[in-house]
C-alpha cells in the first residue's frame, strides 16, 4: 500500500503554513515591516484600482508563501455582506459625502444617486479588501514565535508582549468559534448559505452576538488564569525585568536575520516614501470622485 508523505507545517496565528515556505525564512523584524506597510499602504491610496490591485496581490502572494486558505475564504463572504451595507448607505444618505457640487445620475422615488456617492462606497469598499486580505496574509505566515522574538530584539517589556501576542492570538480563536457557531446553527436549521443575497446582513447577527459573548468570555477568562498564576506579581514582574536583559530561549531560537531582510526592510521604506510623495502631489486620488 503506498503511503502518503506527511508535509511538515507550522501553526500560524490563522492558519498553517508549509515548513519550506519562503515566509519562514524572513526575519520576524521583516513580518513587523511588512505588517505595518502592508496596512497603511490601503489607507494612503484613496484610488480603488490600486487598492483592488493589491488585495489580489495579497491573495497571490499567500499562494506563493504556501499558506494553507481554507479558513480564507468565508472572510470574504462577510466582505460582500459589507458591500450590501455600504452601498445601500451611499445610495440613501449618499448627499453628504457626494461633495460641494454632486452629480445624481439615478432617481429612486424621492431618493437621488449621486455618482460621487457611489466612487466613495467603491473606495471604501475596495479599501476594506485590501486591509482585510493584507491582514490575512501576515496573520497565515506569522508564528507565535516570531511575534515574541521580534518584540524581544525591539526591547519590547515580556508584559506588554504577551498581550500584544494574545491579542493576535485571539484572531485564530475568533475563527474557530465562528465554524462551531455556524454548526450550532445549522443543527437549529438556520443556515446563512441557503439564505437570499439580500436576507444574510439581518441573519449574520445570530452568529455575531454569539461570536462577540463568547470571546469576550474568553478573554475574561484568560485574564482570570494569569492573574492566578501570578503573571503581574510586583516579585514576578521584578525578575522578569532584570532577567530581559537576558536572551531568552525564544529570541535565541527563533530569531533569524540575513541580508535579504535589508533588502525587503528597504524596499518597504523607499516604496513608502514614494507613496506618501505621491500622495501630496495627488496621484493617488481616486478617479471616481
Amino acid at each position: 500500500m503506498a503511503t502518503q508523505q506527511v508535509i511538515p507545517r507550522y501553526r500560524t496565528f490563522f492558519s498553517y503554513v508549509a515548513a519550506t515556505s519562503i515566509a519562514n525564512k524572513m526575519s520576524p523584524i521583516t513580518k513587523i515591516f511588512i505588517l505595518l506597510f502592508f496596512n497603511a499602504y490601503p489607507i494612503i491610496i484613496d484610488n480603488p484600482i490600486y487598492n483592488a490591485a493589491f488585495g489580489f496581490f495579497n491573495i497571490i502572494l499567500m499562494r506563493v508563501f504556501k499558506a494553507t486558505l481554507m479558513h480564507v475564504e468565508k472572510y470574504f463572504k462577510v466582505l460582500m455582506t459589507l458591500a450590501l451595507f455600504i452601498f445601500v448607505s451611499v445610495i440613501f444618505f449618499g448627499r453628504s459625502v457626494a461633495g460641494p457640487s454632486p452629480t445624481v445620475i439615478a432617481t429612486i422615488g424621492p431618493v437621488e444617486v449621486y455618482s460621487q456617492a457611489l466612487g466613495f462606497g467603491v473606495m471604501v469598499y475596495v479599501r476594506m479588501f485590501a486591509l482585510v486580505s493584507a491582514m490575512l496574509l501576515w496573520l497565515s505566515i506569522t508564528t507565535t514565535s516570531d511575534l515574541m522574538s521580534a518584540f524581544e530584539k525591539l526591547k519590547i517589556s515580556y508584559v506588554a508582549r504577551t498581550y500584544l501576542t494574545m491579542a493576535f492570538r485571539f484572531v485564530g480563536m475568533f475563527d474557530s468559534d465562528f465554524n462551531t457557531i455556524q454548526d450550532a446553527q445549522k443543527a437549529r436549521g438556520l443556515d446563512i448559505k441557503s439564505q437570499p443575497l439580500w436576507r444574510r446582513p439581518f441573519v449574520f447577527g445570530y452568529y455575531l452576538i454569539p461570536l462577540v459573548a463568547i470571546t469576550i468570555k474568553k478573554a475574561i477568562d484568560a485574564g482570570i488564569t494569569m492573574e492566578a498564576r501570578a503573571f503581574k506579581a510586583p516579585l514576578k514582574v521584578k525578575f522578569l525585568e532584570r532577567a530581559k536583559l537576558e536572551e531568552t530561549y525564544v529570541g535565541r531560537y527563533y530569531w533569524r536575520y540575513s541580508k535579504k531582510d535589508t533588502v525587503i526592510i528597504a524596499m518597504l521604506v523607499i516604496v513608502f516614501v514614494g507613496l506618501i510623495i505621491a500622495r501630496l502631489y495627488g496621484l493617488l486620488s481616486n478617479p471616481f470622485m
